[in-house]
C-alpha cells in the first residue's frame, strides 16, 4: 500500500480524508443512539422529498457541478480556476448561504499571493464544500456540526484525485462515493418490514404498512365518502395532497420518507367528525409519519 502511494504527490490529504471521515463515522453512529432527533432537525434532512429527485441530485448534479466549482480550481487549466471561484458564488446564491461568501473572498485573496502555502488552498476549499450543503442554522450545537465533516474530508480526497488524477476522475469518484449511499438508503425502501400497524384515534381506525418501493403496482388512492379513504403504494406527501390539493407543506419524519406506503382510514365511532386536511394531520401524526412543522 505504502509502495503505491509513492506514486502519487499530497497524500496527507487522501490520508488525513480518510482518518477524518472514518473517525467522524464512529462518532456519528455513537451519537445516533443518543441524539438522533439533533441530527434528523437538520435541514439538508428536509431539502428534498422526492426520491427520483434525490438520485438525479446525488448522481448528476453533484458529482459534475460540484466538482466544476469546488475542485475545477486545483487543475493546471485557468479557465477551470476562473470558472471554480465563480462557480461556487453560484452555488452559494443558489443554496441561499450567502455568509459563506466571504471563503470565495479570501480564496480569490489568496489566490494572487503564489507563495502562501497551497494547503490553506485546500483546507479552505474543503471547509467551503462541507458548509454549503447546510443552513447557518444547523450550527446550533456540537451534535449538528459533527456530519458536517464528512463533506470536510471528501472534499480533501477529491482535491487529491483532481491533482494526481484530472478533473473527470474527481467527477467519477464523487459520482461513485454517492452511488454507495443510493444503495444504503434505496435497499431498506425496496424490503422495507411489511407488517402492518393500525390504530384507533379521533373516531377512526388508521391502518398502514409500507410496500416496495419498485413494484408493479399502480398508485390508488380511493375517497368513497367523508368518512373513509383507502390508499395503496402512494408515499405521505401524494396522499395528504390528494385530500387537498391546496393543502400547506408538511414536514415528513426522517425514517419515513420516500417510502410507500398502503393506509386505509375509516371510521369507527359515529360521533366522529368528517375527514378533513387538519384530521389527516393529526392522524399522520399519531402515525408518527409526520413531525410538527
Amino acid at each position: 500500500m505504502v509502495k503505491i502511494f509513492k506514486r502519487y504527490n499530497f497524500n496527507y490529504l487522501i490520508l488525513s480524508g480518510a482518518i477524518i471521515f472514518c473517525c467522524t463515522m464512529l462518532i456519528y453512529i455513537i451519537i445516533t443512539k443518543f441524539y438522533i432527533n439533533e441530527i434528523n432537525s437538520l435541514s439538508r434532512f428536509d431539502s428534498i422529498n422526492n426520491y427520483y429527485l434525490l438520485i438525479f441530485s446525488a448522481l448528476v448534479i453533484a458529482p459534475i457541478f460540484e466538482e466544476f466549482f469546488f475542485r475545477g480550481y486545483f487543475t493546471s487549466n485557468s479557465f477551470l480556476k476562473f470558472f471554480s471561484l465563480i462557480g461556487c458564488g453560484v452555488y452559494i446564491y443558489i443554496t441561499g448561504n450567502s455568509y459563506l461568501f466571504i471563503f470565495v473572498f479570501i480564496l480569490v485573496i489568496l489566490h494572487f499571493f503564489k507563495k502562501i502555502d497551497r494547503v490553506y488552498f485546500y483546507i479552505i476549499n474543503s471547509i467551503l464544500f462541507s458548509l454549503v450543503h447546510y443552513k447557518l442554522n444547523d450550527f446550533k450545537s456540537l451534535i449538528t456540526i459533527i456530519p458536517m465533516f464528512f463533506q470536510f474530508s471528501f472534499g480533501l480526497i477529491l482535491i487529491w484525485v483532481v491533482l494526481n488524477f484530472n478533473l473527470f476522475k474527481s467527477i467519477v469518484t464523487h459520482f461513485l462515493f454517492n452511488l454507495f449511499f443510493v444503495i444504503i438508503i434505496t435497499l431498506p425502501l425496496q424490503f422495507p418490514q411489511i407488517e402492518s400497524k393500525n390504530f384507533n384515534y379521533l373516531g377512526y381506525n388508521f391502518n398502514y404498512s409500507k410496500t416496495p418501493f419498485f413494484n408493479n403496482k399502480n398508485t390508488i388512492i380511493r375517497i368513497p365518502n367523508d368518512y373513509s379513504i383507502s390508499a395503496e403504494n402512494v408515499d405521505i406527501n401524494k396522499f395528504y395532497n390528494s385530500f387537498d390539493s391546496n393543502s400547506k407543506k408538511i414536514k415528513i419524519n426522517v425514517d419515513n420518507k420516500f417510502y410507500k406506503f398502503n393506509i386505509y382510514i375509516k371510521k369507527i365511532d359515529s360521533k366522529a367528525k368528517k375527514l378533513d386536511t387538519k384530521t389527516i394531520e393529526l392522524l399522520l401524526k399519531k402515525a408518527k409519519l409526520i413531525e410538527n412543522r
